[in-house]
């Protein structure tokens, strides 16, 4: 079943409205360290007006090994209430990547996996998108009172384990969303975070994934039909049981203290991951 507004356009946004009566409006930029950018400097020059910064490497678990992981529902709970966000309200989450959606899903995500009881939408084609249209930004920073937010986890957080096991049962089925090269292995990875080994992540994938990309050249989302073309021409059926890796964005340590296959070059990670030559998409 389609999930409800789960995309918004820029048009839509604009004329609900913004913070009082309106949806909630995330601003959940994050970019790479070597892109020289920050996001809550820009976020304080210009943004769609009433909203906030989510800063999600402030809102990850700070004791994992690897970076972005999920936090504690506690933890969560505490960001969002900072945010003065409340349950009832219908959020709406954008990014300023150029690509015009990078962080911006994730953040989605994040407030549903935890339960967030109103609508979660995502700003088709970012804040790209809106300003493509022309439409306006504002510095003006909106504080809200402080709330006490409640989450409610659902299991939607795999464990390297079960992602390994799955091999072999074939309970779920693993999505890869990264660019063609770094699912090939023919590109290396772009963060510089390293392993246990002290290796950054050997590129390439999990043997068991399939390459599903949602959003087209322009940054915005596919069609559900256009996702569903894709997936049959990488042999993916858009089904209940789908799970996604990104490389960091989205995974969550075991109890071993690792995160999916091949998420940080460990030495079970290397074993699981099939080096570019060698790759063919399930």
């Amino acid at each position: 079943m389609a999930l409800p507004r789960a995309l918004v356009s820029a048009a839509w946004l604009a004329e609900a409205g913004c913070g009082g009566a309106g949806p909630r409006v995330l601003d959940a930029s994050w970019h790479l360290p070597k892109m020289g950018r920050d996001a809550r400097r820009e976020f304080g020059a210009g943004h769609v007006a009433g909203g906030v910064f989510f800063e999600l490497d402030g809102c990850s678990d700070p004791a994992a090994p690897g970076r972005h992981m999920m936090p504690a529902p506690e933890h969560f709970g505490r960001c969002a209430g900072e945010l003065g966000i409340e349950g009832r309200d219908h959020l709406v989450v954008y990014d300023a990547s150029e690509l015009g959606q990078f962080s911006a899903p994730r953040v989605w995500w994040m407030f549903r996996a935890f339960g967030h009881p109103g609508p979660v939408s995502v700003l088709d084609g970012g804040l790209v998108g809106w300003r493509r249209e022309g439409r306006p930004l504002t510095p003006e920073l909106q504080c809200y009172p402080r709330t006490d937010y409640c989450p409610h986890p659902k299991p939607w957080v795999k464990t390297y384990q079960q992602v390994l096991d799955n091999i072999q049962s074939k309970e779920f089925q693993l999505v890869d969303a990264r660019a063609e090269g770094r699912f090939r292995g023919t590109q290396p990875e772009p963060r510089e975070d390293k392993g246990e080994n002290g290796k950054r992540a050997t590129p390439g994938r999990s043997r068991a994934a399939a390459r599903l990309v949602n959003t087209n050249k322009k940054g915005a989302k596919k069609t559900l039909e256009g996702i569903r073309r894709q997936g049959k021409k990488n042999k993916a059926t858009v089904k209940d049981k789908v799970f996604k890796s990104a490389l960091g964005f989205g995974t969550q340590p075991g109890k071993e203290g690792k995160g999916s296959p091949g998420d940080r070059g460990g030495e079970e990670g290397r074993e699981e991951r099939i080096h570019g030559e060698r790759i063919q998409e399930v």
